[in-house]
Parts: C-alpha cells; structure tokens; sequence
C-alpha cells in the first residue's frame, strides 16, 4: 500500500510524464524485427509461435497472448512427436561404413553419392522416441517403404481369398509410381513389376535417436514384425528367411526390447559397453591418420624403424583386444553397436538358414527343391540390383 501524500503527489504529474517513464521502463522488453527475422530463419514455426503471442497481446490482452503462445508451442510439440522424421538410410560410396539419409540435405541443394544396401535389406531410422503419439505413423511408412523397394513373397492371392478391401496391389503399383516420379533420373511412369525387386530378408532399425519406448511402441514394433513377416511370405511358408535387426539402442531400451521377445538377451551385458570403447578409441586413430604420416621428412631410418615398430605393437594389441572382444553382442544377436555389423549379421544368418534348409532336403530325399530355393535366396540378397531398381538420392 502506498501512503497516501504518495497517491496524492502522483496526482498532478501529467499523464505524458507518466507515459513516457512507462515507456522507458519497458523499452527493453520489445523484441526488435531482427528477432523475429532471425526466428524465421531458424525455425518457421518458433517465428508462427512469436507471432501469435504478439498479435494476441496487441488486440486482446498480455494474459491472452501469453496463454496463446503456450497453447500453440504445446500443440507444435505434439505434431513434432506424433510426425516425426523418419529416413531410409544409405551407405556412402566413399565410406561404406556411413550410413546417412541423403534426403536431410535436400534444402542446400547437396546430392550425396549413396549406394543401396544389400538387396532384401532395407535400414529405417527414426528421429524420436517410440512412443503411442508416433507409432502408428511410423508403422505406415516403413511398410510403405517395403512395398516400394521389394518384391512380395508369400503365395499369389486369388479373388475368392482377398477381402473386400485390400487394395494392397494398386497401393504397392501407386507408391512405385510416386518414388519413380521422385527419383533422380525422372524414370517413366510406368511402375515396376514384382520380378523386378528382390524378396525382403531382412529390415535394419537404426535407434540411436530411439531414447525411450512405451508398451504401444513396443506393440507397434510387434505389429510391424508379424505384418512384414507376411509380406516377406513367412505366413504362407514359415521357413521363409526373415529377421528385424536393431542397431545402437540405448541401455534404457534394450531392456525393454529383450523382455518384449523382440530380442535375445545378451549374455554379457558389459561386453557392449567394451565394445563401444574399442570403437569410439579406433574411430579416434582413424580420425588422427597415420602417426607415420605426420612425423618429419628428416627422420633418421632409425628414428622411422622404431616408430614403425611401436606402432605396429599398438596395433597388435588395439587388434587382439578387438579379437578377444568380438563384434559384441555375436552374430547370432539380433542387436548391434553398427550398421555393418548388422549387415553381417543378417549374411551370417542367411548362410546358416540355408546350410538348414540344405541339410534337412537331403535327410528328406529332397536335395532339388531344398537347392533351388535356397539358390533363388541367395541371389536376391547378393546379386547386384537390377538395372530397373529404384536409385534414391
């Protein structure tokens, strides 16, 4: 409460003074145009957010702007959760090892020189958590994916087995027709035919943006599983070769997923962390070159043979190290720390599958038929892709 004489002196200041202290005071808190230029630089919808609490502030009320700014940044953050970023990643043709999704670079007009995986083999990437706002939406477009890349495998229907709503024929014909249209080459429209793909064998999930999943993301995963299972022809054939790999999940999630069934639990849980030491320290000699390239011309031969000689001890034991380590967890894991060592993974188990399939035809007397499809798999995983083959950039 202020005293009264106080009241009663501010009463014959004039209103212009009073105005014109107010307006001192809170000067500062006027964000100039470049504030909002720079919003609208960075991101488009931080600058619609500053927009609506100003607009709402000047022709309503600073409570009503406030409320609104609020309101519109929760409503974004829940489109972002719920449609999240996801991406079909390519190995580099220059690093192999590199696995990146060339479409991030589309708006600086950068085209990345990528090759395809493996024929079969298809490697997906989400930018967010599996959660219930996203799965769903993430389940779409990875089947949609593998309709556009890949053949069916499972037995032709006929009219009296289909319901009568799938439409899952002109569905795949459409999506080949929209990537052909989207591709680098501008190709015709005319969509490619099932012989002209490879069969599924395996898909690649990258979770290292991954930090957490809930029971809907885990059912959703499930869901994905069996629907893709059926499309590879696993339903109508179950020894049909077919294996959903993960690749760097977070020790929070990996829990999660060997309890779901999805994975098999790792025998030696602090093998992984070891093994990421030993990558994290190779990718740092890798990064720092050679230390052989780096020493001085005017090295004596004495100086450069013991140089020689420590260098090759230390890779000796960075190697035995590695040996003695492995590729942790195993091949025979469904989890990796990369993406080439899920890439082997799914090689390794395909010569096992088939090594099976070999052994049991001619205990059976079938020698034939076990041969000739365990030779149509082998080809549509390691024959190069046809020439009629959707090339992404």
């Amino acid at each position: 409460m202020f005293p009264s004489c106080l009241v009663y002196r501010f009463y014959y200041i004039p209103d212009a003074a009073l105005s014109a202290v107010i307006v001192v005071a809170v000067s500062g808190l006027v964000s100039m145009p470049k504030v909002f230029r720079e919003f609208f630089n960075v991101n488009l919808w931080d600058f619609m957010s500053s927009q609506v609490a100003l607009w709402v502030t000047l022709f309503v009320s600073v409570e009503a702007g406030i409320a609104a700014g609020v309101v519109f940044s929760l409503v974004v953050l829940l489109f972002r959760v719920a449609r999240p970023q996801i991406r079909l990643l390519k190995s580099l043709r220059t690093r192999p090892d590199v696995f990146v999704a060339s479409s991030t670079y589309s708006t600086s007009n950068i085209i990345l020189d990528t090759v395809n995986p493996p024929p079969g083999i298809l490697i997906f990437r989400m930018e967010e958590s599996a959660t219930f706002p996203n799965m769903e939406t993430f389940k779409v477009w990875a089947q949609d994916e593998v309709y556009r890349h890949t053949r069916f495998g499972g037995r032709a229907r006929t009219a009296q087995d289909r319901l009568w709503s799938d439409d899952l024929e002109l569905r795949i014909q459409q999506l080949r027709i929209q990537g052909r249209r989207s591709g680098r080459a501008r190709q015709s429209m005319i969509p490619l035919e099932d012989k002209d793909l490879p069969y599924l064998r395996a898909v690649i999930l990258d979770c290292s943006s991954m930090n957490n999943i809930d029971t809907t993301g885990l059912q959703g995963l499930r869901d994905l599983k069996e629907n893709l299972k059926d499309y590879a022809g696993v339903r109508d054939d179950p020894d049909v070769f077919f294996e959903l790999h993960f690749v760097d999940v977070h020790d929070s999630v990996l829990p999660i997923l060997e309890r779901s069934g999805l994975t098999r639990a790792n025998p030696d849980p602090m093998a992984m962390q070891l093994r990421k030491v030993q990558v994290l320290r190779h990718t740092r000699d890798m990064e720092s070159g050679n230390p052989l390239d780096s020493e001085d011309e005017d090295n004596t031969p004495s100086d450069r043979d013991s140089l020689l000689s420590s260098h090759s001890q230390r890779s000796s034991s960075s190697s035995a190290s590695l040996r003695a380590i492995g590729s942790v967890p195993g091949l025979d894991s469904l989890v990796h720390l990369t993406i080439p060592d899920a890439i082997d993974a799914v090689h390794f188990h395909l010569d096992q599958w088939q090594r099976t399939r070999g052994e049991q035809g001619e205990a059976a007397g079938g020698s034939g038929l076990a041969t000739s499809d365990s030779e149509s798999d082998r080809d549509s995983l390691y024959k190069p892709s046809s020439t009629h083959e959707l090339q992404y950039i």
